[in-house]
């Protein structure tokens, strides 16, 4: 008999013997391989995506919805779209685009989509430059009571509402949220925000320089006699007989000596 096959034919009886009751066993001497054996009614493992944290986070998100007497969505520019502008180097403004109070239907929806979210954990965070565009205002008794900035370009957001980290699945409750306040998620935010800025600050349009017609053309005088006119700066009688037309005169009674005008024609 071929030494190789009685040697193969030793160690499958000895694995064989060894795996018993469905458990596995694994002896060096018997194989060079571990062999596994089903257990029955074993379960099978489930690695969980959520944690505490995120888990908490959805639920004061969910709090602040259920508790709010008004809930703002906004969009708006961001202090980075001016760059290259004045405004980039001192103190851009914020622009407001669009504004909306969610109605008692919509702040439904948004929060029972909230309290459907597992907790999902961001894992892939990069080193991104949070730029919020949108912002969420959570109001209590007429007044703010906390303030919710999204930056879609991040995928990231920053709340004073809660200390947990905010969960990765977040955004499938916001998004239709925002959607639904007739929001626009993705815009070209540089371009919108230059073109009001410099709107907002072109330079007053500069006119024709006055045309200096010279001295008013004083009125002949009704019902006088002899040539006297009216002094159109103080409406008095002036006397101007033998004064040719257009000449420039002045009142000798008139101390202004700025209150020239013109013999009318006659």
């Amino acid at each position: 008999m071929n030494s190789s096959f009685m040697m193969n034919d030793r160690i499958w009886q000895c694995c064989l013997a060894l795996a018993v009751g469905y458990t596995t066993f694994f002896i060096s001497s018997c194989a060079s391989e571990p062999i596994t054996v089903p257990v029955p009614n074993q379960p099978d493992l489930i690695i969980e995506t959520s944690n505490v944290e995120t888990k908490k986070f959805n639920l004061a998100l969910a709090d602040a919805i259920q508790g709010a007497d008004k809930v703002v969505i906004k969009e708006h520019s961001h202090r980075v779209d001016f760059f290259g502008t004045p405004a980039g180097i001192y103190s851009p403004p914020e622009y407001i685009y669009a504004k909306k109070e969610l109605s008692p239907g919509e702040k439904v929806l948004f929060l029972e989509s909230v309290r459907e979210l597992v907790g999902e954990v961001d894992d892939e965070r990069t080193q991104c430059l949070f730029e919020a565009h949108h912002t969420i205002d959570f109001y209590e008794g007429g007044q703010l009571k906390s303030s919710m900035r999204i930056s879609y370009k991040c995928k990231d957001i920053e709340w004073n509402g809660s200390s947990f980290a905010a969960s990765k699945d977040v955004f499938d409750a916001l998004t239709p949220a925002l959607k639904r306040a007739g929001m626009n998620i993705e815009r070209d935010w540089d371009a919108m925000a230059k073109q009001r800025y410099a709107e907002e600050n072109k330079p007053e349009p500069v006119g024709p320089n006055p045309v200096n017609l010279g001295p008013p053309t004083a009125k002949w005088a009704p019902d006088e006699v002899g040539k006297k006119v009216i002094n159109p700066f103080t409406g008095k009688l002036v006397d101007v007989e033998g004064i040719p037309a257009n000449t420039k005169v002045r009142d000798p009674n008139d101390k202004d000596p700025s209150h020239v005008f013109k013999v009318p024609e006659n």
